[in-house]
Formats: structure tokens, C-alpha cells, sequence
């Protein structure tokens, strides 16, 4: 009877530990030595059930995961009762900015890549725009992820080629476009044949979350950086490095 099975995002609020597990589709609520303060959510397609849990984010009322696959937001009470959804289409990445405004990220959405959620009214405006050179035009269902130090300003961190685009939340201006140099050279996407006769897109390397560090500062995981300098390059192992 483990807590999680399958951990896929976390997010912490206070001495609170949310983690969605992508084996149950369920939100674990711990504390912050591990024992289980509830869960919420299973797999299904009715309110507060998950076809595909993936990022959440936690405010001071709410915890929202995102539904990736059934287009939806779903909003739980501090509690674990599930209080409502919200519709849009195919969400990537979700933060908070106050107890009833979420930042989420979407390529599907008209009006940008960045979309301000009021938690009673949906989505209020859209901006912006992930910062793309290989791969834009191709749909990425995870190519985005969001972060924001409170400062007014949000970040988007294209995973798939380490890129960052910075705006400004109040003029929805960017400020930034670039990246830091990785220390071996990505692999750009290319069609592989695997053992089963089919041909995928291989994309070498992805990132993971982005969060902030101590003084603000920007962090992002680059999986499978090896200690010579190089990635790891097995394309059996698809969308990883």
C-alpha cells in the first residue's frame, strides 16, 4: 500500500506534498514526512476522473490537475472534494498565481500559448508564444512547461530543444527568447523504424519541469545528461534521451 505508484508532477503549498500519480489517476495530498492526507480523482470520464493526470498546480483553495486527453481542468477543494471542471482544449502545464488564477499552457487554444484561467470564468485572455525552432508545426502534446516566480512574469521552457521564451503577464510582452548552450549536441527530430516495422519521430533530449530556484533563478531538469559530456541515444526507448 504504497502512496504513489506512478509519480508524474509535484507541486508543494505550505508543508503539503501534491503529487499526481499517473498509475491510479489520482491526486496523493501528503505531509511532509510522506504519510497520505487523502486522494482524490480515478480513472474515468466524469467529473474530477481522469482519462490521463498529468501536471497540477496548488493554490490557497484550490488543486488543479490537468485531464491532457478529455480537455479539461479539473478543480479540487483543499480538501480532496472535487469541486468543479473547466474546458480547454489540450492543456500542457498549469501554474498558480493567486487562490483563484492559474496560468495554463496550451498550443490549441486561440490567442497564444499562454492562457489566464479564472477559476469561476474559464479563460480571460490569451498571449504569448512558446519559443519553437525545429519543431514548430509539430503537435507536441508535452512540449511545454510553464514557471513563474511571482515576480509578473511567466516563463514557457520548450522541453523538447531546451528554448525559453519570458513575458511579462501584465503587458503580455516578451522579454526573453533564448536558452543556455547544452554541454553535447541534441539530436534534432528524426524518423526512426523500430522493432515493430513502424516509424516513429524521435526527439533527443527532453527536459523536465521547470521550477524556480533560490533568488529567483530559472531551473530546468535535463534527463539523461551523462558525465563525459554526452546523451544517452537509444531510440527503442522513444521521447527520451
Amino acid at each position: 500500500d504504497i502512496p504513489v505508484y506512478s509519480p508524474f508532477a509535484v507541486s508543494c503549498f505550505a508543508d503539503t506534498i501534491f503529487v499526481t500519480d499517473a498509475g491510479t489517476k489520482q491526486i496523493v495530498a501528503m505531509n511532509s514526512e510522506g504519510a497520505v492526507l487523502w486522494k482524490a480523482g480515478c480513472q474515468g470520464e466524469g467529473p474530477g476522473e481522469f482519462s490521463m493526470i498529468t501536471t497540477l498546480a496548488v493554490s490557497g483553495k484550490y488543486v488543479a490537475a490537468l485531464n491532457i486527453h478529455l480537455r479539461r481542468i479539473e478543480l479540487f477543494n483543499r480538501d480532496g472534494s472535487f469541486s468543479h471542471s473547466l474546458q480547454i482544449n489540450r492543456p500542457q502545464d498549469i501554474v498558480a498565481l493567486d487562490d483563484t488564477t492559474f496560468v495554463v499552457a496550451s498550443t490549441e487554444e486561440p490567442g497564444g500559448d499562454i492562457h489566464i484561467v479564472n477559476t469561476d470564468r474559464g479563460i480571460e485572455r490569451s498571449f504569448g508564444q512558446a519559443y519553437m525552432e525545429q519543431y514548430d508545426g509539430i503537435l507536441r502534446p508535452d512540449l511545454m512547461r510553464l514557471c513563474t516566480g511571482g515576480n509578473g512574469r511567466i516563463a514557457i521552457f520548450n522541453r523538447y530543444e531546451g528554448l525559453l521564451s519570458i513575458h511579462d503577464i501584465e503587458t503580455e510582452e516578451c522579454v526573453y527568447r533564448g536558452s543556455r548552450e547544452y554541454p553535447s549536441t541534441p539530436t534534432p527530430p528524426a524518423p526512426f523504424t523500430g522493432s515493430d516495422g513502424e516509424t516513429h519521430t524521435v526527439f533527443f533530449p527532453i527536459g523536465g519541469n521547470a521550477f524556480t530556484g533560490s533568488e529567483g533563478m530559472l531551473n530546468v531538469i535535463v534527463c539523461n545528461y551523462m558525465e563525459d559530456g554526452s546523451f544517452i541515444s537509444d531510440p527503442e526507448y522513444l521521447d527520451f534521451a
